[in-house]
């Protein structure tokens, strides 16, 4: 059979060209949700259920499920290539929680006894687990330095900011004030929190660099904290406004770490949110209104907004994202509180590179009115109506 588009295919693609060229892409990207599941069981509905709270470059994700045994314990896990694992406490501690994981699938959390004052900092791997000392450990950089807080004696009521790297921890000292805690670090080294002004009554967000505490500022209002940051040096989290409304910031950084610029990401619908993560992209995750959220190119989007309908899925916080746009978080699956992982899925990405573009164009223009190799709407054929999907995602990317 001869193919048709051989005579008709270019003056189709001339006739669109001047379409595409201009297409700003009407269509938000979309996509793939899934269920973590728990240790106990896809089955299990005892809260809290799941929650994810780290993704690695590699894939990987960590975070916190209930077992399925008699007291309902706490128990980190790792999940990669659709399989959970489990990832036990130490000695004869019943709970555990992952919060970091790096691209070599070093996981930092903590393993602990319910009413004790200190918890047991733990690096799960391959090889087992380790005990890092007592401190609570939050973020992990590909160097294996970690950071996190560490409650001071002797009342133990106040916490400082620590990084633990070679087995040595140094603490990171505060804003003045009696208490501080460390985020996230990143593969340069520098670290952000919040730690207490003198007043020991307001926190504001700090940048740690080159052995240096400094405070990041506000968007007008009293507070803010820093829960994330790139390797772009870019800094995420919340401030208040002048308003007094906590909503998720933006902080811009020079190469000396001084703050360039505050940016406000607004909020969804109310008055509330917060970011909690940033890829080297500049795309930023988080909460708004109890709704997860995705922030790119100025504007933010609920993530509810982007998954298939019918899913029977509330997203309600998005806590990580890595550099290939896998977001991970906490939400609720039919009612049950559960981790979730979405994986970019934009209709017209015929290639799989993660972009709808002129190669994606091309291969569908291949296909037109010839076989299914460009069929976009389940109709088995390559038609208008793929070539009209494709258009309205046009320059989409998860990249």
């Amino acid at each position: 059979m001869k193919n048709t588009m051989n005579n008709a295919g270019g003056n189709i693609y001339l006739k669109l060209l001047p379409l595409v060229l201009c297409s700003s892409a009407a269509l938000a990207a979309q996509y793939q949700v899934i269920d973590l599941g728990t240790l106990g069981g896809d089955a299990l509905t005892t809260a809290p259920g799941s929650g994810a709270a780290d993704v690695s470059n590699s894939g990987q994700v960590v975070g916190t499920s209930v077992v399925n045994d008699a007291d309902k314990n706490l128990h980190g896990f790792s999940y990669m290539n659709g399989i959970l694992n489990d990832l036990p406490p130490v000695g004869a501690d019943i709970h555990g929680m992952a919060f970091a994981v790096n691209d070599s699938g070093n996981i930092v959390g903590v393993s602990y006894q319910l009413g004790e004052l200190n918890t047991n900092a733990v690096l799960w791997n391959t090889a087992g687990s380790t005990t890092l000392g007592s401190f609570h450990p939050a973020d992990i950089n590909n160097s294996d330095v970690v950071v996190g807080y560490m409650p001071q004696a002797p009342t133990y009521a106040q916490v400082h900011a620590v990084r633990w790297m070679n087995g040595s921890l140094t603490d990171l000292g505060t804003l003045g004030g009696d208490s501080s805690l460390a985020h996230a670090i990143n593969d340069q080294g520098m670290i952000v929190g919040s730690a207490a002004l003198a007043d020991n009554m307001t926190q504001h967000a700090f940048l740690w660099h080159n052995g240096m505490m400094s405070d990041l500022g506000t968007l007008g209002g009293s507070g803010s904290q820093a829960f994330g940051l790139n390797d772009s040096d870019q800094v995420v989290g919340v401030s208040d406004t002048s308003a007094g409304e906590p909503h998720a910031t933006l902080f811009t950084l020079n190469a000396s770490g001084q703050v360039v610029s505050r940016t406000d990401l607004g909020v969804l619908s109310n008055t509330f949110s917060y970011a909690y993560d940033i890829n080297d992209s500049g795309q930023v995750v988080g909460t708004s209104d109890s709704r997860a959220f995705l922030w790119e190119n100025g504007t933010m989007s609920d993530l509810n907004n982007m998954i298939p309908a019918g899913s029977g899925w509330l997203l309600t916080k998005a806590l990580a994202i890595n550099n290939d746009g896998i977001i991970v978080g906490e939400g609720k699956h039919n009612g049950l509180p559960r981790a979730f992982m979405l994986v970019c899925d934009i209709l017209g990405d015929l290639n799989g590179d993660g972009t709808v573009d002129q190669t994606d164009l091309g291969i569908l223009l291949a296909a037109y009115n010839v076989d299914g190799g460009g069929d976009l709407d389940g109709d088995g054929d390559t038609d208008q109506g793929d070539l009209g999907i494709l258009l309205a995602n046009y320059n989409q990317s998860c990249n």
